[in-house]
């Protein structure tokens, strides 16, 4: 039963955790084992009416504990009572509590972030501007667009950041009148194009394209990485017709091998099987872009392009590594064979261990889309043995290395690294045991994976390729 007497309350919340003290522990910890919805009832019931019974000591030490809590055990449902710690009359008390709200995600901040949108000093507004993100405060729409006329290049920019992860549509024109109309090509921001050309505004194409097939790497680069960040697909059609005339909108275009390679690497990137086509006749063509267009085959799985790459790997020899990869990243069992005899070919070297790696798919596509597909988060720094099996338990596999690898391999240390797949975390584990060369690749099995010695990983081929020629 909760207690009407303030402090009562506000005792029973310090007593959920242990502050950090200069003669004790540290850092905050709790105090008692409880669920997130023990931590988030006791809060819900016991914050709201509180914040006008306290002094502000205590009131910014009951919202600190209160920061641990939405830090570290995900309280829901208490933001009505921290917002009235957001409206106390102590600033320090209000930032805090502000704070908290956000963290939380919570709608209940808004109130106190929008007023802070008519200041004028570029870093304030820029940190408003992302904690309101942070909340999805969509009513922020109208103050933002005012924003993209502010006298700093770099508020204007989280304006608009802002407007499209806001995803406020409805400002499309005003960001068009604002940041693009009237201006020189090189003189907008390509991140506002980009956003642009997500929302299908058509009048920004042409100047993106001419961002894209400038002679400065700088220039298509940054065009580039702004349209991958707010995924502006419909950019591809523009791009196919410059790969095949060179020109875009009725404009010709500088369509010189740096500018048609990275067109193509930007379809990869984009997954566009709408260029297939486009990209089948550049592989054909014996200039140097035509093995960035075998690799983007190889990007977009593109099976239908297999009789292609094979008549390549069979008449030249230029390309060979490249249109081995491709084939081996496409992963239909029927190239199987034909990758192998390439390899066995070929010189030890890392492009044989990443062909390896990709050719598994054939033998076990469920499981290496898992791996591909699946984040991995907080790797732990450990022998190799540990390493691979803290990777496998992650996706809800299990890993085997190899009797054959090494003590001193086994030994070897991999450092734990954040932002990995399941399959960049193997890859990475394997090139560190690859340390001092290339003797050892990935093999994967439903739901197993095995890192094998590279003679071991043939020989598991050879017997996939006997059982399903007897299976046919």
């Amino acid at each position: 039963m909760q207690s009407s007497d303030p402090d009562v309350r506000a005792a029973l919340i310090e007593e959920l955790v242990i502050p950090a003290r200069r003669s004790g522990p540290t850092r905050a910890t709790p105090r008692y084992k409880l669920t997130d919805e023990d931590y988030s009832l006791i809060l819900e019931r016991s914050l709201p009416g509180l914040a006008v019974h306290l002094p502000e000591q205590r009131q910014y030490s009951l919202m600190y504990e209160v920061a641990f809590l939405v830090k570290n055990c995900k309280v829901q449902g208490c933001d009505v009572g921290i917002a009235e710690f957001a409206g106390s009359p102590f600033p320090s008390v209000q930032r805090i509590a502000l704070r908290n709200l956000i963290d939380m995600r919570s709608h209940a901040a808004l109130p106190f972030l929008l007023p802070k949108l008519h200041g004028q000093d570029p870093g304030q507004l820029c940190d408003a501007i992302r904690d309101i993100v942070a909340v999805k405060g969509t009513e922020a729409g109208p103050r933002l667009e005012q924003i993209l006329e502010h006298p700093d290049s770099d508020t204007r920019h989280w304006a608009a950041w802002a407007l499209f992860q806001l995803d406020a549509r409805t400002s499309a024109e005003k960001l068009y009148l604002t940041s693009i109309k009237d201006r020189q090509w090189n003189q907008i921001n390509p991140y506002v194009l980009a956003v642009l050309i997500k929302w299908d505004d058509a009048r920004t194409v042409p100047i993106a394209m001419r961002w894209l097939t400038d002679d400065a790497l700088e220039r298509r680069s940054t065009m580039r990485d702004r349209l991958l960040e707010v995924h502006a697909k419909t950019i591809q059609d523009a791009l196919i017709k410059f790969l095949d005339t060179g020109e875009y909108e009725g404009r010709t275009a500088v369509a010189n091998l740096n500018t048609k390679a990275d067109a193509m690497r930007l379809l990869g990137a984009f997954g566009s099987t709408k260029a297939i086509p486009a990209l089948r006749r550049l592989a054909a063509d014996k200039d140097s872009t035509s093995q960035v267009a075998i690799s983007q085959l190889g990007t977009l799985r593109a099976e239908e392009a297999i009789p292609d790459l094979l008549t390549i790997l069979d008449t030249r020899s230029d390309t060979r590594l490249e249109t081995t990869l491709a084939l081996a990243n496409i992963g239909h069992p029927s190239i199987v064979g034909r990758v192998i005899a390439e390899l066995r070919k070929q010189s030890t070297g890392s492009h044989r261990i990443h062909v390896l790696e990709a050719l598994t798919q054939a033998a076990a596509p469920k499981t290496y889309e898992k791996l591909r597909t699946t984040q991995v988060k907080s790797i732990d720094t450990m022998p190799a043995p540990e390493y691979f099996a803290q990777i496998a338990g992650k996706v809800g596999m299990t890993a085997q290395l190899s009797s054959a690898v090494t003590p001193k391999d086994r030994e070897i240390v991999v450092v734990g690294q954040t932002g990995h797949t399941g399959l960049t975390a193997l890859r990475h584990g394997v090139d560190a045991i690859n340390y001092d060369g290339y003797d050892y690749a990935l093999f994967l099995e439903e739901d197993r994976i095995h890192v094998l010695p590279v003679e071991e990983v043939f020989t598991r081929w050879d017997q996939w390729l006997k059982a399903s020629r007897h299976q046919q």
